[in-house]
This record gives structure tokens, sequence and C-alpha cells, in this order.
């Protein structure tokens, strides 16, 4: 499973991309045919989408509310399609798909309804392996402990961590009722300092999970450089390296 606010939905011709990411989940879309794909998507705000398999809604908890999320499946030769609609996914658009911050409430309410929905998508679909993609969908596997589900974290650009403050109690019960993630596993995970940090969740559940392994940097200087720049990975094994296609 992979799950991308960049994505190009090769029969509908839609293509929400704008940089390296976006480049190389089109790669895995048209390069793994031999393997069952599950890419959950969000809906922006500037493109008219088909109908196609109406699923199941999804419903998120946020501050103590619960929001549903419309669902509908497509499938494209080996990849299905799980495409998230509701108001708090329209906002960006096909030039713009990430929020415009990455520390303020509306953008964590935006990651924690994202989050929630691959967890969701998760416990649909008989997953081998979770490929999360830089800080965005880190959080998602936590929402399915005490069960667990192999992981594996690609850098594109670790300098982008999703950061919110733990500084004081409130801040914390705060940014954890946002998230709907109970403090013990916010602080094992995610905490890191006094900082909620949405990347350091996924290097956690490597290191506690699968002994450090299964982090990888998009070139082959790139994971290194991240491992020995960004101290939330200094308990993995290492950072490893796939290069991305020229």
């Amino acid at each position: 499973m992979i799950a991308t606010m960049e994505y190009d939905i090769e029969d509908w011709a839609i293509k929400i991309k704008i940089g390296g990411l976006g480049v190389m989940a089109q790669l895995m879309g048209k390069n793994l045919s031999h393997q069952d794909l599950i890419w959950v998507v969000p809906c922006v705000g500037d493109v008219e989408y088909p109908e196609d398999q109406p699923a199941e809604p999804m419903f998120v908890t946020v501050l103590g509310n619960s929001y549903e999320v419309k669902v509908q499946y497509h499938v494209l030769r080996n990849i299905t399609y799980v495409l998230l609609d509701a108001p708090v996914f329209r906002p960006p658009t096909k030039t713009e798909p990430y929020p415009a911050r990455m520390d303020d409430l509306d953008s964590a309410i935006y990651y924690s309804a994202w989050n929630q929905c691959i967890a969701e998508a998760m416990k649909r679909f008989p997953i081998d392996l979770y490929h999360i993609n830089d800080y965005h969908g880190s959080l998602a596997p936590l929402y399915l402990l005490p069960h667990t589900i192999p992981a594996c974290l690609s850098l594109h650009n670790a300098e982008f961590q999703g950061l919110w403050p733990m500084r004081t109690q409130n801040e914390r019960d705060e940014v954890c009722s946002v998230f709907n993630l109970d403090v013990n596993i916010a602080t094992r995970y995610v905490q890191f300092g006094e900082v909620f940090n949405l990347l350091h969740a996924g290097a956690s559940y490597l290191r506690v999970h699968q002994q450090g392994f299964g982090a990888v940097g998009v070139s082959k200087k790139y994971g290194k450089r991240s491992y020995a720049r960004y101290p939330i990975f200094w308990g993995l094994k290492k950072v490893g390296n796939l290069p991305n296609p020229d």
C-alpha cells in the first residue's frame, strides 16, 4: 500500500504532482505491474472526479468529534485507488496539493484525517507492506496498534517533518486530541523533545517493531546525509539508499 497526495490516475487523466515524490509515485504505478497496489489518495478542490465504485464511508475523530469521509474505489490494471473525499481534503489544489503550512491547527486536522483514513484502508485490504513517503502518512500504523504491519520509509525531503509543540500539558492534550492518539502512544512514538513530530513517528515505528530496519533516502548520498543530519533517525540502524531514476 502507498498513500500520497501527489498522484497520477492515468485513465482519468488526473495528475496531481509537483515534484520528485509525484514522479516516484507515477513510476511506481507504471512499473510495479507484478504487484497488487492499494493506493490511497485525497480528492483536491479544483478537479472533477468521475464516479466509480462507491464504498463504505470512513469516520475519523478530531478533537473528540466524528467526521465522515466519502470513499470510492477505482481499479486500473493492478492498482486499486482508494479516493477520499471530505471538506478537509478539498482546500488543496492540483498544483498545490499540500496544506499551506505544516505547523498550525488546520494542517494538524488535515494530517489527522489523512492518517486515520490510511489506517482504515489498511483494515479493509490485506496489506503485506505499507510504503511511507516522507512525514505525511507516517502516523497511520499507530492507529492499528497493538496490531503491527511491515512498513518501509522513503525520505524525499527529510527537512520537512510535520511539527507541533508539546511543551505544556495543554499543548500535549490538544495535539493528541486533534490527532486522536493516546498520550502514551504519542509519547512513545511521536514526541521528540518537546515536539510532536510526524516523521519521527515513522522512524520510531521502524525502531520499535523492525529493529531499526526499513528506511531509505532517494539518492545515494541522501540517506547517509539525512541519517547524519537529523537526530530523529539516530535510533535506526542506518538509512539506506534507493536512488530516484533520472
